[in-house]
């Protein structure tokens, strides 16, 4: 358990430090660690400033290709924090090579623990991030093989 677990449980203030974690680490070459343990607090809270900055951080091309994949990841967890990936695959697996296969397996016992106000197109919005970054030839291909995966779970 990290300190980041704990920061679900602190309401909207809870989440607007997970989205401004995720801001920061936007750029910072080892923060992989630290990206893995923001993505798993976030994955638990539906929140309207996590989303914006995981969007954000999604497209951002000056980022890491790290932080770019736990953007995604993480607007996955605003779709549906059950879905994850098999864990024999690791996170420096998931951020640093293309995807061996698609697959996503639904966690038991896994829900949003706190909800805030979000947007009412917030699936569709995910949506697009996920298919425009999909289609994005100058984005990495890590980026964008993990964004094609993920697109084709998000349903409206």
């Amino acid at each position: 358990m990290t300190t980041w677990d704990a920061v679900p449980e602190c309401g909207p203030a809870g989440a607007g430090a997970l989205a401004r974690a995720l801001t920061r680490a936007r750029t910072q070459p080892g923060a992989p660690l630290y990206l893995q343990a923001v993505t798993n607090a976030a994955r638990s809270v539906r929140d309207g400033g996590i989303l914006e900055a995981a969007e954000t951080l999604a497209r951002d091309r000056e980022a890491t290709r790290a932080a770019r994949v736990a953007g995604l990841v993480m607007l996955l967890g605003q779709y549906d924090p059950a879905l994850w990936f098999p864990l024999s695959y690791s996170w420096d697996q998931l951020v640093s090579s293309p995807l061996p296969a698609c697959k996503l397996a639904p966690l038991t016992d896994t829900d949003h623990v706190a909800q805030h106000a979000m947007p009412a197109d917030y699936v569709a919005r995910i949506g697009a991030v996920m298919r425009d970054l999909a289609g994005d030839s100058e984005s990495d291909v890590v980026v964008r093989r993990m964004a094609a995966c993920l697109s084709g779970r998000i349903r409206p």
